[in-house]
């Protein structure tokens, strides 16, 4: 067993399919000595990292994974002398589930939209939703406790433990993170889910007022325009939500506020 085998391993056990979804989940926790690039040719075997990688390694993912790691790294420096570290044994289960991961359609890293079941769960209701919202914008895990602040006891374990069973989340002791960041929801294909769609609408005009955010902006306008002006002004409204797409910075410590953006802009002919 290599380190990059017993690494793939470890995360897939921790319920991560994606590299780069593990290596995030580590450097929330923790500021690395190392980048995503330098993590994946660990991953790969093409570099054998230096004791002081693996000892943050090993404060990440727990004491037993961590002592096996170091098992398998003293046995890499010193291959002539594997006798004297203890063989560390690993489930089948997981040698299925890495074989299972070259199809691409068997993992969530692959799958880029939420599934069928996923969707289901998040839109159960709309504790579920807000609590989809919230862990997903997260930037480090989540202590259970701070979302005992914001939910009820029996609203908040009825919710992880059905996104913990849909691979929303994972948890790690009492610290909630999000399974992953990059998955989207389905387009809107299905007469179910343009029905979904519009629940989570009317839950956005709310989220506000459930979690008192400060108000900045709200206009209503009502006029008269030309039709050349209505595409000039949807391309500007196109524009706005560009920027605030692509407005978070670099350094994910420098974002600490949450921005809602609403976008209303209806055409249509009265009298006179």
């Amino acid at each position: 067993m290599t380190i990059g085998q017993a690494l793939v391993e470890f995360r897939l056990e921790l319920g991560f399919r994606s590299a780069r979804g593990f290596y995030q989940f580590l450097s929330e926790r923790k500021k690395l000595d190392f980048n995503y690039s330098y993590y994946m040719r660990i991953e790969k075997n093409k570099v054998v990292p230096s004791h002081q990688v693996i000892l943050q390694l090993n404060d990440l993912i727990g004491k037993e994974k961590g002592e096996q790691l170091t098992q398998i790294y003293c046995s890499t420096l010193f291959p002539e002398m594997k006798h004297l570290f203890k063989r560390t044994e690993y489930p089948v289960v997981s040698k299925k589930i890495i074989s299972s991961t070259k199809t691409p359609t068997s993992t969530l890293v692959k799958q880029k939209f939420l599934s069928p079941l996923q969707v289901a769960q998040i839109t159960k209701s709309k504790n579920h939703y807000y609590l989809f919202l919230v862990v997903t914008l997260a930037r480090i895990p989540i202590e259970k406790v701070i979302l005992e602040n914001l939910f009820t006891k029996e609203v908040l374990d009825g919710v992880l433990s059905d996104f913990a069973a849909s691979k929303i989340i994972v948890m790690v002791g009492n610290k909630i993170h999000s399974y992953s960041k990059e998955l989207k929801f389905p387009p809107a294909e299905t007469d179910n889910l343009k029905k979904l769609y519009k629940m989570l609408d009317l839950w956005d005009a709310e989220f506000n007022t459930g979690f008192n955010l400060e108000r900045l902006l709200h206009k209503v306008l009502i006029r008269r325009v030309s039709p050349r002006f209505i595409e000039l002004i949807v391309n500007h409204c196109s524009l706005l939500l560009d920027l605030a797409r692509a407005s978070e910075e670099t350094e994910s410590a420098h974002n600490d506020e949450i921005l809602t953006l609403t976008l209303s802009l209806s055409k249509g002919v009265l009298p006179g």
